[in-house]
């Protein structure tokens, strides 16, 4: 089926209303607040729009594109995000998302805008449009007894609704050195310091924030009545210091909570604590001991290749003298089409002449994505035949070429 897609208006509120409660059954957000919500995502055009897909005049879908600022490597560029996508329920299997995401990705082709980003509720679905996966998120449930403790500081406070600027500066200061990040707006802190589930920590010095922790309680239902364990929402620092204290923190409340609950993308965090294990009873070898769960975080696709390369800044990557000649294959927009580009990695630019290649590169989109947000080592493409190389004493080179500092990281909720 066709469909038409257009921003909806306030007439269209209770229909998108209605298709955004049949697929997220769990928001349970009261109408009259939803539609004020609604208010909110139109009055903020400069950075959403709301979009509603129509057959026949009827409204079958909704989603709202989001226009973002990413830390590349180093290099702040624009990016586009989809999110609360929604399908009608006696509309499914008609194809209909698949409709919204070429449109979405059409939309932010007008706008120049390369890199798309999005939460994956099938990250198969969304692979097959070409979008790679970035990386995976670390979900631990500790023992506050486990986080180390050191002398306690009076640089800690609670956050009031009067710091929601400061908060929202000093998360988009760290944004510039954290790979994948996006700057936030004060609308993305503002619910977390309204809500009454939530708390937040401040660490100040010298009048200046250096460090915050959201969290909030959660009931051991039902396998601990009337016991909690504290979850930590998200936690920023800028230095050591900071991150001692919201561990000597954490320890304190040994008598209050069973567990501190924290989902994080730093792959080394286990290493912080002597003991990580969680409760969890499901050995997959009776030597080992389950630590953290893993989770999916956000997907990304570079819709346009050429035009991202075009628009880098010199030695972004590990540079080599190496010109590389790049065959992707792009499954859905344009279908089956094979994009070509030869970059030459010393000059930093795209280059036409391709007598003097070094070697050449096969893959599809989504694993290109990937191996250039650093989620993806070269090497392991190579190893499980994700991606080809036809020179293979060059396969360290082109993995020491596209290494990332650290895995692309994503907070915004969208």
């Amino acid at each position: 089926m066709n469909l038409k897609i257009q921003k909806i208006t306030e007439k269209n509120y209770q229909d998108t209303y209605r298709i955004l409660g049949n697929s997220y059954p769990d928001l349970k957000i009261p109408q009259d607040k939803a539609f004020e919500w609604f208010n909110k995502i139109l009055e903020d055009s400069e950075n959403r729009d709301f979009w509603g897909g129509f057959i026949d005049n009827e409204q079958v879908s909704t989603f709202v594109t989001n226009n973002f600022t990413m830390n590349f490597r180093g290099q702040m560029i624009p990016a586009g995000g989809i999110g609360m996508v929604a399908v009608e329920l006696l509309h499914k299997k008609e194809k209909i998302c698949k409709q919204m995401i070429e449109f979405y990705e059409q939309h932010y082709s007008k706008k120049d805008t390369s890199m798309l980003v999005l939460y994956p509720f099938r990250p198969d679905f969304y692979n097959k449009m070409d979008f790679g996966m970035g990386s995976t998120l670390h979900a631990y449930a500790i023992e506050p007894r486990y986080f180390p403790k050191y002398e306690k500081s009076s640089k800690l406070e609670y956050a009031k609704l009067d710091n929601l600027s400061e908060i929202t500066d000093f998360y988009n200061r760290l944004v510039k050195d954290q790979h994948g990040a996006m700057l936030r707006q004060e609308r993305e802190f503002e619910g977390w310091l309204k809500s009454s589930n939530m708390r937040c920590l401040l660490y100040r010095d010298k009048d200046e924030i250096q460090g915050y922790m959201f969290f909030g309680f959660a009931e051991r239902l039902p396998k601990d009545k009337g016991s909690f364990d504290l979850k930590i929402k998200e936690m920023q620092f800028k230095s050591v210091d900071v991150w001692r204290q919201f561990s000597t923190f954490l320890n304190s409340q040994i008598d209050q909570v069973k567990r501190v609950q924290f989902t994080t993308f730093d792959k080394d965090f286990y290493h912080y604590f002597s003991n990580t294990v969680n409760e969890s009873k499901d050995f997959y070898h009776i030597i080992y001991q389950n630590i953290s769960f893993e989770k999916t975080a956000l997907m990304y696709k570079i819709s346009d290749p050429l035009k991202f390369f075009e628009n880098l800044n010199p030695n972004i990557f590990n540079q080599e003298d190496i010109t590389i000649k790049f065959v992707i294959q792009n499954e859905l927009f344009p279908k089956n089409k094979k994009i070509m580009l030869t970059y030459n990695f010393a000059k930093s630019k795209i280059v036409n002449n391709e007598e003097n290649i070094d070697l050449t590169l096969k893959m599809n989109l989504a694993r290109f994505t990937s191996i250039l947000m650093g989620s993806l080592s070269f090497s392991s493409a190579v190893k499980y035949g994700l991606a080809e190389i036809d020179n293979i004493k060059y396969i360290d080179c082109v993995d020491k070429l596209f290494r990332s500092k650290s895995m692309p990281v994503g907070y915004n909720e969208f």
